[in-house]
């Protein structure tokens, strides 16, 4: 990690919010449109140990994730699940298929990791980037080989059946994100929403960050396309369009912004990571030629 105090401290040209309203439009857009985007040839979830990712099965204990928000968001408690780690990538996480959630926890894409602003120049030199680099294509094999698993029955001792359809996708969680554009908006979302609507003294605005159940913003709202436009926002809405056919065509409906409790995150930076739950609908089909969101 680079830590030459000599490194720039600033990013260059940071995301701003009118520019991440268009770029959520744009991708909103883009998961609506009848003519569908180009599909990512990346559908075969053997694909990923093929550029270098492994990829383990750990106990539902292992997720960071707070179990009482899980158990909100699924509207049940959550048994025994599993969780994937992904090399070239933070770490991942998927509660089973039949939940219908997607969760990934402080991401970052093999893209990113070279980032100048992390790393040293010697440590982005020697890294080598693999075809599949994407997290929407990522997230989705790990999605897919989880719900292979998940789906396979037994039959006989011997043998098993695989169902070939995937189960609804229904939430994907953006968990602890660490993105700095993305925190960006977040933070610009809350302070637009917090002092008129709260008429809080200028300090308790500034500080104020909501917790679970925290805000939610509906698609027709402006900040749902402001958190689609960011980073972490386009990530999601990419892996719908591209892997369209076999999600059944989703798009985002409502996005859902909060802070952990201080209570229930002991690490100091962690507690200035938002997270950001995308609740997913399917695509109603538009006899228009241009369809939209």
């Amino acid at each position: 990690m680079n830590t030459n105090a000599s490194q720039p401290t600033h990013r260059p040209n940071p995301l701003t919010y009118p520019t991440a309203m268009k770029k959520g439009t744009r991708f909103l857009d883009l998961t609506c449109a009848n003519n569908p985007s180009p599909p990512s040839p990346f559908s075969d979830p053997s694909l990923a140990s093929t550029w270098g990712y492994t990829t383990e099965v750990l106990p539902f204990a292992s997720l960071h994730t707070n179990s009482s928000i899980l158990d909100l968001i699924l509207g049940t408690s959550t048994s025994a699940s599993a969780v994937q780690i992904t090399t070239m990538h933070s770490k991942h996480a998927t509660v089973k298929g039949r939940a219908g959630v997607l969760i990934a926890e402080a991401n970052t894409s093999p893209a990113n990791m070279l980032d100048p602003f992390r790393f040293s120049a010697q440590e982005v030199k020697e890294f080598r980037l693999p075809e599949l680099k994407q997290w929407s294509d990522v997230a989705f094999l790990q999605w897919k080989s989880l719900c292979i698993i998940s789906n396979t029955k037994t039959t006989t001792t011997t043998t098993t059946k695989k169902t070939s359809t995937l189960p609804s996708l229904n939430a994907i969680i953006r968990h602890t994100i660490i993105n700095p554009d993305t925190k960006h908006i977040c933070n610009t979302i809350v302070d637009r929403w917090s002092c008129p609507k709260r008429r809080r003294s200028k300090r308790q605005a500034k500080f104020w960050r909501p917790t679970w159940p925290g805000l939610v913003f509906h698609t027709e709202e402006e900040e749902t396309r402001a958190l689609c436009g960011t980073p972490n926002g386009k990530g999601v809405l990419w892996l719908l369009a591209q892997h369209a056919e076999e999600l059944r065509r989703k798009t985002v409906g409502r996005v859902t912004l909060f802070w952990p409790r201080e209570e229930e995150e002991a690490l100091e930076w962690k507690r200035e990571c938002p997270s950001l739950v995308f609740w997913l609908e399917d695509v109603e089909e538009n006899i228009e030629e241009d369809a939209t969101c």
